[in-house]
């Protein structure tokens, strides 16, 4: 069996998936995790701009891994 990763994200108060397995090619999955670099990037941004905004789910934790 394939080694999967699920990622997911809160959108308009619904909670989106998607499960990535480790049979991706090493191109896209390079491409994911650079994609996964920049989002983090500019979470991080968006934290020290506005340090009260909550980036959680409403009634949620957001946990960075």
């Amino acid at each position: 069996m394939d080694e999967a990763t699920e990622i997911s994200f809160w959108e308009g108060g619904a909670r989106s998936a998607y499960t990535l397995t480790k049979s991706l090619t090493s191109n896209s999955l390079g491409c994911f995790q650079s994609m996964r670099f920049s989002l983090q990037n500019s979470l991080r941004a968006l934290r020290e701009a506005e340090p009260g905004l909550s980036l959680a789910p409403p009634g949620g934790k957001v946990r960075e891994t």
